[in-house]
């Protein structure tokens, strides 16, 4: 039995058997009412369950949600409250924000927010796309998320244990704030922490991994550069082609990461092709690219980008032929870089001038 008043002593609370940072007092009858009048509609019940336990505050867990086609990570660190020091408190976002009959209650910054839904309790989400080539799904992204706020919170999870994990994603602050205190206080915390830990090597163990879909999907995206790991979700039936993180499937991510041997083993199981040039034409040598422009890889505009910075001439040509014209902005880019493997070439960099051809041929391509 966590002790209440040595909790609210030490800046923390627990909702749905989720540690909150900086807990703040919980909320009054007044503030309610407040926040109902800003927003034209009662404070779900929910929202007023969380919030009469914490009224604002700090999370630091892993979220992945349903936005678009593809699962994606969303940041949550922040429950908003009045006279808040970050981007805006509560009364800012609600003026600035809160489309009708929504309430935003909690986000990272400008980027990420979640609302309640004033009639039904239900969580949506917004998120702002990255800049074009970042990511797979390009643009702004909203939909619904949970079915109420402790259902969001019953989301939130921790992909490492931060005791376990030098630079986990999440948990980090929840570990320095729990080892700072008295171990009658630390470790029933600790076990609460940890029990939010997602345990695909686990599942992985235990046979069952393929009827967890979160499970096998985080086991693709943490395993993607080990065959060993790959040889073992596909012995258990798991599709190796599955959209593991933001719609990038594992052959995605171990090219991405450079690994190359995983990326061959993926392709002797015939996994989709289809982005892996986005993700791959910056590292990878000519008989790779060649096998996934066979394959059906596309040469889009952000696969040009990419094989940019492909060192080897080969790649770079083999992939500018399978493209189409590059853009004026990149054009720039290539001519810059020409002029660059030119000076290396001077300074005695034998392959630095079949690069510059290779780019300058690619330039033409304007």
């Amino acid at each position: 039995m966590i002790d209440p008043r040595a909790l609210a002593e030490a800046g923390l609370a627990i909702f749905e058997n989720r540690l909150i940072l900086d807990a703040r007092p919980p909320v009054t009858d007044d503030e309610l009412t407040e926040v109902a009048a800003r927003c034209g509609g009662p404070v779900p019940a929910g929202l007023a369950a969380l919030w009469r336990t914490s009224f604002g505050g700090g999370l630091d867990y892993d979220l992945t949600v349903t936005l678009g086609a593809a699962e994606q990570a969303l940041s949550l660190r922040e429950l908003f409250y009045p006279g808040s020091d970050g981007y805006h408190d509560l009364w800012g976002w609600i003026e600035e924000d809160g489309p009708p009959g929504y309430l935003p209650f909690g986000g990272f910054e400008y980027l990420e927010r979640v609302y309640a839904h004033l009639p039904t309790g239900e969580i949506y989400a917004w998120q702002q796309g990255l800049p074009p080539g970042w990511e797979l799904a390009e643009g702004d992204r909203a939909g619904a998320i949970a079915a109420d706020v402790p259902a969001l919170f019953a989301q939130l999870t921790l992909e490492q244990d931060p005791w376990e994990t030098d630079d986990p994603d999440h948990g980090i602050d929840l570990r320095d704030v729990l080892d700072e205190l008295p171990p009658a206080l630390r470790d029933p915390l600790r076990g609460l922490v940890r029990s939010a830990v997602l345990d695909w090597h686990g599942a992985l163990d235990a046979g069952t991994i393929a009827g967890s879909p979160r499970l096998r999907r985080l086991a693709l995206d943490r395993g993607a550069t080990d065959v060993a790991v790959l040889s073992r979700l596909a012995a258990q039936g798991c599709d190796l082609g599955e959209p593991a993180r933001g719609g990038m499937t594992a052959l995605d991510i171990a090219l991405a990461g450079s690994a190359h041997d995983a990326a061959r083993w993926l392709l002797g199981r015939d996994v989709p092709v289809t982005h892996a040039l986005r993700f791959g034409a910056s590292g990878i040598d000519a008989d790779l690219a060649a096998e996934l422009l066979r394959r059906g890889a596309r040469a889009d505009s952000h696969a040009l980008s990419a094989v940019v910075e492909n060192p080897d001439p080969e790649v770079i040509t083999l992939i500018g032929r399978a493209a189409g014209p590059i853009s004026a902005s990149l054009a720039l880019r290539v001519r810059m870089l020409i002029a660059q493997a030119e000076i290396a070439a001077e300074r005695g960099d034998t392959g630095a001038q079949r690069r510059a051809e290779a780019l300058r041929v690619l330039a033409g391509r304007e």
